[in-house]
């Protein structure tokens, strides 16, 4: 039996993808939750969103500003102490963890939390290196990392979100509709 080209990083082996497609209404803004088997959800960018497909440069504006400071409180101010990780800021699907937006400032993307929980960290590294997003999504990449609520079972995160084997179907069934309409 021939060996594999290259061994499975942790994030491969150890982690679950589910994706959730086309955020805020807009095709293509897709963002991917890695589940741990102990619950954690890291949340980062799908490899279809455009900033990722693009290397950061939409509409030949290549700077990026991520700004975590989104709504009444800032997503850096979130800090869970204790076991129970009390002072966690409570996230839901539709929230909002930071805004990412161009330089010029034409193109802001909403980067939402996915999951119901509790938000345990974002990556503050983004503020000073926003490259990281399509460099490297699931390790320094990542968005942040939320606890699912107890309540917040396996199956009803599954439901909500798309697995792998249905995204790639999705993104060729996309590609096919986009290419059938040029």
């Amino acid at each position: 039996m021939p060996l594999p080209k290259r061994p499975k990083t942790c994030v491969e082996r150890d982690y679950e993808a589910l994706y959730a497609l086309d955020l805020g209404g807009e095709q293509g803004h897709d963002q991917v939750v890695y589940r741990h088997p102990n619950g954690l959800c890291v949340i980062c960018l799908a490899a279809t969103h455009p900033l990722v497909r693009r290397e950061g440069t939409v509409e030949g504006d290549s700077a990026l500003k991520i700004d975590f400071d989104v709504g009444k409180t800032s997503r850096l101010d979130s800090q869970p102490t204790g076991k129970r990780k009390r002072g966690a800021m409570r996230v839901h699907p539709n929230t909002v963890l930071c805004n990412i937006t161009c330089a010029t400032g034409a193109v802001t993307y909403p980067a939402r939390a996915c999951v119901k929980g509790k938000l345990l960290e974002v990556n503050e590294r983004l503020v000073e290196q926003p490259q990281l997003l399509w460099k490297d999504p699931p390790t320094a990449g990542y968005l942040a990392i939320i606890m699912p609520d107890a309540s917040n079972s396996i199956d009803s995160i599954k439901e909500s979100l798309v697995s792998a084997a249905d995204y790639s179907e999705k993104v060729c069934s996309r590609r096919e509709d986009d290419e059938s309409n040029d």
